[in-house]
């Protein structure tokens, strides 16, 4: 699926490709290659004119088979009735022509008297019409209908829309032109058909979302009118009960949609997104069949998201489905990456097998410029097939499928903060002091600049990857490809704000510190406040469980537990699906001293909460028992960074000092023992060694 923000980069793209297209077809170069079927039928373009006194039209025809090809090498004949003309090559006249085969003045009947004719076309004894209706110039068209009950029209609902022309004299000459051409700016919502009238024409409700309806006739466009196709209130996942899966095994997801006037949506043709937190875990296919690919837990929604679904006029807004949660029995398989800042190589550690928890094949991380980049930051995508490195010199890739490392065309430096659950696009951010921040989007290798001006600290991606809030400066703000330029948007103008997450499920991002000792939930659809929770302390780091049932903050000397009750949607507003509701509540455990959180890693059954600190004292916070105990390292004097197996078996931590890696065997309660260390023989450019600071659990 081609996420919002791939489609403001392709834009460009196809706009020059286009732009070849055009120059290539100028000079005579090669055509299309031809069907070889029988002629059946031939199609002109335009094939209705409207024209002015002395106007010229040029008619392009093409011969077609049954089956729509294109037959080439055909020889047309025009000719022509009433008040045109047409040459031996099908240039039109409303008026005269001075030759036939080599036209070049057209001369309109005395007095430019209004009326109609028609240009017959043929080939191969087959024959099409084209009418023509003359009329004074158009000054300009008008559009109107009705606006149907309830604001928006339900799948299969219509609504017609009838178009006027007037000339320079404010004359009403609409029976004079002949057919309007009527069009829909989003085909995918809305369809518009002509109907026996020439002037009106009917649109119909397809899926989600709304179109600017225009009617136009001879290049006259009138004033866009608004149609829109009823948004859904709500999606209804089936079964709603949590799935226990085997590896490969498979469950069907059915989804009920209804509409915000309470009609049912078909789900046929219905561009639903299916969502999965962890794609290691489980996959969802286009029809919502979940397929187990390794053990752990996993969260399922659907989503109706623009530009695909619920996009176009009067729209834009996302609709997300109940979560059902989902977990995959086994033990994981999979790949610890391990780099450090200075690092000229990153090693990859295998969690099973002959070589299991050893250093495996070390990987070049490339020069650029003949200089080792600095690297400042590893996350992994939530596929795992890629995971990105930020440095001082530019953002680099590492391929899993082939443990290759590659730099980004462009020499922009900065920190990777987030990945977008698609793994399609990251916010990469300079943190210098001369702050830039960037959405940069893999497939196309290509940065859009945001317009912030503070340093962005943190930022997460919605569910659907239609939205990233960002942290920067401590305000809070929302970049979309769906939203208006400027592309980004201011969410609050705090200043206090030092986190932030989103729930798996879709309809809520949770901001650590809005205001001093508090957390704040945002609708994703429109970014309103819907719930806030006051702490007795500013939350330092934020995350939420698999199932969008909990939220953890954590401060200096506390872990905030918040538990989710429900989520709704307002069933009153414009439109009556914005924003989401929430009933929540917090319960407060105090740490085992105090600390400064780093990072947060829990495991995918949401049992263990860690959070690692600038010292060889781990965190453990029990989430069932809500307990907290520490795990001391065997060696090494500071934890860097780590990530656990989706089965929540192990947790790996780089650590400074002894300079390697730690496996936790988990265990809830106590969180676990460092079963084992491993070296994995990290050098910088002179041999020296160096300690692994960053590391990443490749999810599978």
């Amino acid at each position: 699926m081609q996420s919002p923000w791939q489609s403001r980069f392709l834009c460009l793209a196809a706009t020059l490709v286009a732009a070849l297209l055009f120059l290539a077809g100028c000079g005579g170069g090669s055509s299309t290659p031809a069907g070889t079927g029988t002629p059946t039928t031939i199609i002109v373009s335009p094939n209705v004119l409207s024209m002015n006194p002395g106007q010229v039209v040029q008619l392009t025809a093409t011969l077609e088979d049954g089956a729509g090809n294109v037959l080439s090498n055909n020889v047309f004949t025009y000719a022509a009735t009433g008040g045109v003309q047409v040459s031996n090559a099908g240039l039109v006249c409303a008026g005269t022509w001075d030759s036939l085969t080599t036209p070049v003045i057209c001369t309109p009947a005395p007095g430019s008297p209004v009326g109609t004719g028609t240009v017959t076309v043929t080939s191969v004894g087959i024959t099409t019409t084209v009418n023509a209706s003359i009329h004074t110039r158009i000054a300009r068209v008008t559009i109107a209908t009705t606006a149907p009950g309830g604001g928006c029209n339900s799948q299969g609902e219509t609504q017609q829309f009838t178009a006027q022309a007037f000339d320079t004299n404010n004359v009403d000459i609409t029976k004079t032109i002949g057919a309007f051409t009527f069009s829909s700016s989003n085909t995918a919502s809305v369809t518009v058909a002509a109907t026996t009238d020439p002037a009106t024409a009917t649109a119909t409700a397809v899926q989600p979302g709304g179109a600017f309806i225009t009617a136009s006739s001879n290049g006259v466009f009138s004033v866009p009118a608004t149609f829109s196709s009823c948004q859904p209130l709500s999606i209804v996942l089936t079964p709603n009960t949590p799935v226990s899966l085997a590896a490969a095994g498979t469950q069907q997801l059915t989804a009920t949609v209804t509409d915000i006037k309470g009609n049912p949506i078909s789900t046929t043709n219905l561009a639903l997104s299916y969502l999965t937190s962890s794609p290691g875990v489980a996959t969802v296919g286009l029809t919502g069949l979940i397929t187990a690919v390794g053990a752990g837990s996993t969260g399922v929604v659907a989503s109706c998201s623009p530009p695909i679904c619920n996009g176009g006029a009067n729209a834009n807004i996302p609709v997300y489905s109940n979560l059902v949660p989902v977990t995959v029995s086994g033990t994981s398989s999979t790949t610890v990456y391990v780099t450090g800042a200075h690092s000229t190589t990153i090693v990859p550690i295998p969690t099973s097998g002959t070589s299991s928890n050893t250093a495996g094949t070390a990987i070049t991380i490339p020069q650029l410029n003949s200089v080792q980049p600095v690297i400042n930051s590893f996350v992994m995508s939530h596929d795992g097939s890629k995971a990105f490195l930020g440095s001082d010199k530019e953002l680099l890739v590492l391929t899993t499928a082939t443990n290759t490392v590659a730099a980004s065309s462009n020499a922009i430096s900065g920190k990777v903060l987030a990945v977008s659950p698609d793994g399609s696009e990251l916010i990469y951010a300079d943190q210098s002091a001369s702050p830039k921040t960037y959405v940069y989007d893999v497939g196309s290798d290509r940065f859009i600049q945001l317009t912030l001006t503070g340093v962005t600290t943190a930022a997460a991606f919605s569910a659907d990857n239609l939205k990233a809030y960002l942290v920067s400066g401590g305000q809070i703000w929302a970049a979309s490809a769906a939203l208006s330029p400027p592309f980004i948007r201011q969410v609050t103008s705090t200043t206090t704000a030092t986190d932030v997450t989103f729930l798996s499920q879709g309809s809520l991002g949770y901001v650590a510190g809005t205001t001093p000792g508090e957390v704040t939930a945002y609708a994703t659809c429109d970014n309103s406040v819907v719930g806030s929770l006051n702490l007795t302390a500013t939350p330092l780091k934020i995350t939420s469980s698999f199932d969008s049932t909990r939220v953890y903050a954590v401060d200096n000397t506390q872990v905030d537990d918040i538990t989710i009750s429900s989520i709704g949607v307002a069933t009153t507003g414009t439109p009556p699906n914005c924003p989401a509701t929430v009933t929540q509540s917090s319960n407060t455990v105090a740490l085992p001293g105090s600390i400064t959180p780093n990072q947060l890693i829990l495991t995918t059954d949401d049992k263990n909460l860690y959070i690692t600190t600038p010292t060889n004292q781990l965190v453990h916070y029990d989430t069932t028992a809500h307990t907290t105990n520490t795990i001391t390292l065997a060696s090494g004097t500071a934890i860097t960074t780590g990530g656990a197996t989706l089965d929540g078996q192990n947790l790996y931590l780089g650590a400074t000092g002894s300079n390697d890696v730690h496996r936790i065997s988990v265990a809830s309660g106590t969180g676990g023992t460092d079963s084992q260390q491993i070296n994995p023989g990290l050098k910088d450019t002179s041999g020296n060694t160096v300690s692994p600071d960053f590391l990443v659990v490749q999810p599978k």
